[in-house]
């Protein structure tokens, strides 16, 4: 597998094109959009809940509950297609992980504004894999205390559906 890195201080951003094959995409597309029990999230933005713009769902060990805006989420049970996805990912990346936050974007119009993943369940250096499937969309990444510092958007190109 061909890995790319990307310059960001602080940080250590790798990207995999193809890391799913296509027809296996496809397939976790379709488990996912059929069996992931799908919700939209409350969270506090300045200062008011309003619904996340976006759905999502908490899942992971049964240790893995986290606070995110406010909220305590406790997660649901893995499902087989996201337990396989687990496995694969802890054996070539050789880190272990205990939970994942699935979020689905219905249109162009769901999104998420900048956030930091530094919630202290996750530990002081958390190692976050992300998996895009389905449309293209925009993931952009920028230092935490220094918006001067480089700014890096990757482009996920849609490798299935």
């Amino acid at each position: 597998m061909d890995w790319t890195g990307f310059e960001l201080q602080d940080a250590q951003v790798r990207l995999a094109r193809g890391w799913l094959d296509p027809a296996d995409c496809a397939v976790l597309m379709a488990a996912l959009l059929g069996e992931v029990p799908w919700e939209v999230h409350r969270i506090r933005m300045f200062g008011r809940q309003v619904a996340s713009p976006r759905l999502s769902c908490w899942i992971g060990d049964a240790d893995a509950a986290y606070r995110y805006s406010g909220s305590r989420f406790e997660p649901r049970p893995w499902l087989p297609a996201l337990s396989a996805l687990r496995g694969r990912l802890q054996e070539e990346l050789g880190v272990p992980f205990n939970s994942v936050l699935a979020n689905r974007y219905r249109s162009g119009a769901d999104a998420m504004g900048w956030h930091s993943d530094d919630e202290p369940e996750l530990g002081p250096q958390p190692v976050i894999a992300s998996i895009s499937l389905g449309a293209t969309r925009r993931f952009a990444l920028r230092h935490r205390h220094d918006p001067e510092l480089r700014l890096v958007q990757i482009w996920n190109r849609a490798a299935c559906c």
